[in-house]
């Protein structure tokens, strides 16, 4: 899969890039960082805290009593990297395609089969992107579903797993197949999304344990039923609420287009919207849910700044700053997208959990490895 992977991203344009592991910023603005601190600073975190790593630096001089040394200035924190998005980003200034295969972390608690808090993610981003943004919205899924494409096509050509596709469901074979479609995924806006699950709902009142409303975050059975029961396939839901969204995330215009394919998706129809969207994109797969999510990126720099203190992190120089100076400076209309790699394992070859899909599962009750 890494093969076919990098063989199609470079087919296409991009160029590898190996980006830090320790940064200091949270890209997601979730606060679900594991933060890197000194063994022997006197700010280290307790042991249990979930949150916390303790890195030994053999760098740092012994303390001793009889020490007339000033005390150094505190370090700015440090975090392991949720994303490597805002590097990529900074890479993507030189060079218009870029994309890294890179472990991530994130301390949330989410104890289910969909979720690691050390995994690896497939990041892109792309540069030079159409000034429309329906159109440079549809440039950048097309990038994240030509690689989902080719990677499946090669899993299912591969000798070597003829014998253990053989074995499996004709659901596995059927979501191979709904993978490899030669038209577009289809696309609906997430108004739409919800209309239908909506509508579902009326019809069958139990049908979700959680009720589907307009701008709240689709659950994950919400975003499986779209895919298995409706689309039947893989789907984009573009045009999430702007709250439900990242602060790096390029707010849509007042009234944005329908990104539907016709000759791809169902008829989509439109929803007036309760409130300001964000031109970004969840890819849902069947038996998963979401297996990608990505956005145009805001290049402006006044906006970015006042993005930045509506989801309350300030204008934070000492972790943002270098972030800001790229639209101080020059940038491009640009956009990317992450994908859960140990997800697309599982997709494709019909592994349920995550924890399943990498040889030493990092997950939120810990791990005897």
């Amino acid at each position: 899969m890494n093969w076919a992977m990098a063989d199609h991203m470079r087919r296409e344009g991009f160029v590898r890039m190996e980006m830090p592991v320790i940064t200091s910023s949270d890209c997601e603005g979730a606060g679900e960082v594991f933060r890197v601190v000194d063994a022997t600073s006197d700010t280290a975190s307790p042991a249990n805290d979930v949150s916390s790593v303790n890195v030994e630096s053999s760098l740092s001089p012994s303390s001793s009593a009889d020490s007339t040394a000033p005390s150094p200035a505190p370090a700015p924190a440090r975090y392991l990297t949720v994303s490597t998005q805002l590097h990529l980003e900074a890479i993507n200034a030189s060079l218009p395609r870029v994309y890294t295969l890179a472990p991530c972390f994130r301390a949330e608690k989410s104890d289910t089969a969909r979720h690691l808090q050390e995994f690896w993610m497939l990041e892109a981003e792309v540069a030079f992107l159409d000034a429309d943004v329906p159109t440079a919205l549809n440039q950048v899924m097309t990038v994240a579903e030509d690689v989902v494409r080719a990677v499946a096509r090669h899993v299912r050509g591969l000798p070597e797993l003829e014998h253990y596709f053989a074995k499996q469901t004709p659901e596995l074979d059927a979501r191979l197949d709904s993978l490899l479609i030669e038209q577009p995924y289809a696309r609906m806006t997430y108004s739409r999304a919800v209309e239908l699950l909506q509508e579902h709902v009326a019809n069958e009142p139990d049908a979700f344990v959680f009720a589907p409303q307009w701008g709240a975050g689709l659950q994950t059975e919400h975003e499986r039923w779209l895919a298995e029961q409706y689309v039947k396939g893989p789907v984009f839901v573009t045009n999430y609420p702007t709250p439900l969204k990242p602060f790096y995330m390029l707010p849509n215009p007042t009234a944005p287009e329908s990104t539907s394919n016709a000759a791809a998706a169902p008829a989509v129809g439109t929803c007036p919207e309760r409130g300001g969207t964000t031109a970004c994109f969840d890819l849902l797969v069947p038996s998963l849910g979401e297996l990608a999510g990505g956005s145009l990126r805001e290049h402006r720099l006044a906006e970015l700044e006042r993005a930045m203190d509506a989801h309350g992190l300030g204008v934070d120089l000492a972790a943002y700053g270098w972030y800001l100076d790229l639209r101080r400076y020059g940038t491009t209309r640009h956009g990317g997208f992450g994908l859960g790699w140990e997800r697309l394992v599982g997709l494709l070859t019909g592994i349920d959990n995550v924890r399943d899909c990498t040889a030493f599962p990092r997950a939120a009750e810990g791990s005897r490895f």
